[in-house]
Parts: structure tokens; sequence; C-alpha cells
């Protein structure tokens, strides 16, 4: 007989009308809202969402801006988090950026680049809590995203 999280076997939970294993939140590190990655390399948004779910973040996947704004819309409010790349075929970073901002103004974005040149523009918008460039170390992505899960959304990660 194993021992619930109260202390008592299975068997006697099932007969006192207890719930035979504690709640799954109890059980996890999960964490309150979700984040949305959005990527147009299927590469990529596989491995964020297999790192950040292993850390306990609920992930929504977008392959593109069109797609994330799609996604976001549905309920701006469970989204505490947008992990997005700059250069995206169609609709840009910076394009959707603004498009989630009309959504939501409050919304914080960690912006993922490979390109190397001058920032943008949109890296100086006070959405934008963060930059992390590719490639990137699964430590250093953990590390940014946890900062920009617990910062404003007027606050951006010093350096890069």
């Amino acid at each position: 007989m194993v021992p619930t999280s109260g202390g008592i076997t299975e068997e006697e939970a099932g007969r006192k009308g207890r719930p035979m294993r504690p709640p799954a939140a109890s059980v996890s590190r999960r964490v309150e809202g979700e984040v949305l990655v959005v990527d147009d390399e299927a590469s990529i948004r596989e491995l964020l969402r297999s790192v950040l779910a292993a850390n306990g973040y609920s992930v929504m996947l977008a392959a593109s801006g069109a797609d994330g704004v799609m996604r976001f819309a549905e309920d701006p409010r469970r989204v505490r988090l947008v992990v997005m790349d700059l250069m995206m075929p169609g609709i840009s970073g910076a394009e959707t950026l603004a498009m989630l901002k009309a959504l939501d103004p409050s919304v914080k974005v960690l912006m993922m680049t490979g390109y190397s040149g001058s920032l943008e523009p949109a890296f100086h918008d006070p959405a934008v809590v963060g930059l992390i460039l590719k490639p990137f170390s699964v430590p250093d992505l953990l590390e940014r995203v946890q900062y920009a899960w617990t910062s404003s959304p007027d606050r951006m990660i010093p350096g890069v």
C-alpha cells in the first residue's frame, strides 16, 4: 500500500472518499500562466517547449507572427510571457509585437534573434523585457525566461 500525500494509503483514501493522489499542481513545479513561443523554425519551437515544460512552464507554440497573434488573442490574460523571434517571414517580430500590444499593452516579450546587426527599435520598446541571441545555451535561456517572467513590462534585461 502506497501512502498518499496525506500519510494514508491509497486504499484508505478510496474508502474515505479522499483523492488518491494530490492534484497535479501540488506535485509539480508548475507556474501560473503560459509562455507563448513564436518562431518560424520548428526545431527552435520544440526545443523551447521541451526545456520550458521540463522546468514547470506551460507552453503554447506558434509558427508565425500571425499565428502568435491569433493564439494570444484567444485569451491575452492567460499568456504571461511571449518568447519571440525577431526575424520571421511574413509578419516580423517587431510587427507582431505591435499587434500584441494592441491586444494587451501590458504584454511582456523576450525577443530572440540570430541577427547580430544593430538593435532594431523593437528592442527599445518597454514591452520587450529581454533579448537572447541565437544560438543560446539552455541555462542562459532559463535565466532570461525567469527574469522576464518576474520583471515588470518596463524593464529590459541588461546586456545581451
